[in-house]
This record gives structure tokens, sequence and C-alpha cells, in this order.
């Protein structure tokens, strides 16, 4: 599970604390959940009266991995598909947590200090080791940036040595996953393909627009202060493949300037 995985967890884990309060034990594959990103969590203790596992088949999204996925939970957040196992069905936070340490705010500051008051984060590349269903084109993120360089600044944020975009600065390297959650703080927006970042920015109050493709359906991870940019013209076709032709044709054939337009609206 990657990191936008365990960020939806954090949700859950605060329903839970809301609804029955208890903290829970953080489980993954029959053993202890070591991610980063519970770190600091006051909603998981090793003494959590709640067992919470990560990899129960009746609380996963992820009915059947594989080439072909299928889905737990079309149609329904994957934080509520979870939660109603545990019986919590209504009065839900669909909200992530991170809880930075003194040392990861500090360094986080020291690079939000350089940025201009108005800044919108951007992060053009997906996460590829797992599947190749989530991109977006690159020169089309180059594209919006042009169109909108002159309205705001843009922060290019992810994975080290990432392809850097040009008329952005570039932050790529300079700071850990948790530590990005200051950067998104301060940020008008990010524009990003579904993926961790977009968890990460629910959990910094910043919205998002989040590009979805045929993979999935975009209610399974959409939170409600985001903005959907659904490029998909083949779900009925691939949905759930890791990789696919289709993919390309559906981000070749999509027009960049609606998601340019959905942002002169914001800014």
């Amino acid at each position: 599970m990657g990191m936008g995985g365990h960020l939806m967890w954090t949700a859950v884990a605060r329903n839970i604390r809301k609804h029955k309060g208890q903290t829970c034990l953080a489980l993954e594959n029959y053993n202890f959940c070591m991610s980063d990103i519970l770190k600091n969590n006051p909603n998981f203790s090793f003494n959590g009266d709640f067992h919470l596992d990560f990899s129960l088949p009746e609380t996963n999204y992820i009915k059947k991995d594989g080439e072909r996925i299928e889905f737990s939970c079309p149609g329904k957040h994957a934080i509520e598909y979870a939660l109603d196992f545990y019986g919590i069905k209504n009065d839900i936070d669909l909200k992530c947590e991170i809880y930075l340490t003194e040392e990861e705010k500090f360094n986080s500051n020291l690079i939000k200090n350089l940025l201009p008051k108005k800044y919108a984060c951007i992060e053009p590349h997906s996460k590829t080791s797992w599947m190749q269903s989530r991109m977006y084109s690159f020169q089309k993120y180059q594209n919006v940036v042009n169109s909108l360089k002159d309205k705001i600044n843009f922060v290019q944020i992810g994975s080290p040595e990432s392809k850097k975009l040009d008329n952005v600065i570039y932050t790529n390297g300079d700071l850990t996953f948790r530590e990005t959650h200051k950067i998104l703080e301060g940020a008008s927006f990010l524009l990003s393909t579904e993926g961790g970042l977009v968890h990460l920015a629910n959990s910094a109050n910043a919205k998002s627009f989040v590009i979805y493709t045929s993979y999935q359906f975009p209610e399974m991870t959409m939170y409600p202060e985001n903005r959907c940019i659904d490029i998909s013209l083949y779900r009925d076709e691939i949905l759930g493949y890791k990789s696919h032709r289709l993919y390309l044709d559906e981000v070749e054939k999509h027009d960049e300037s609606i998601i340019i337009d959905l942002i002169k609206e914001e800014i």
C-alpha cells in the first residue's frame, strides 16, 4: 500500500475515535504497520484498543489485484466503504491527517518562506511502479502553466529528480513527502492526477484539481472540496486495467484548455 492509501486510513482512524472513542492499533499484512504516514498521529497507538487491519479484504476498496483490478466500492468513497464495515455510516469526516514533528515543520518552513505569497502546487508526474494508468501529458501540464503563469506562481512538488516544468519553482527533492504538507498548506490549490499528493493536500486543507482517467471512478477517492477533471473515454472497457493503450488515447484527445478554464475560475 502506498502513502495515499495510508493517508486514507488516517481518516478511517479519525472517524473511529470520533464515533467509538477508541485509538487504533494499525496492522497490515499480519504485522504492525510502521508507515511514516502514521507518525505522531494521536489516533494510533501500539496500545490501541481498536485493531484496524489495513489489509482486511472486507474493508479494502481493491477486491482483486492483478493486471486488471476489481474494485469493491464503485460509486462510494474508499473511506466510507471501510467505515461501513465497522458500523459507521453517518457523520463521516472525509479528512486525512498528517502530524508533523517540530523538525519537519522547521525543514518545511525553510522552503515555504522562500516561496511567493500566492502560489499553486503542481505535480506533472504519476507514480508508475505499480501502474501506468493515471498519467497525464507532461506537455499539456506545461501548456497549463504557460497559460496561467502571469496570473499565479506554480510550485512543482513530487519525487526527487523528476523532469522539471518550465516557468515553475522547482522544489522536488527539497522536502520529504510528509514535509510537503506545509507547502500544500499554503497553496491556493494543487493540480495533479489522482494519487498520494491529492490525499496529502486534503490533510493540509488544500483544494485540488484532480485528473481522473478511465482507470477508476472518481467517487472512490474524491473529496468534497476538490474539482474533478474526468478525462475518461473508455471506462466501460478498461476500468481497473493497470496498463492499456487506450489510456494514452484519452490523454491525447483531452483538451487541456478545460483545465485552464476551471483554474481561471478559482484564481
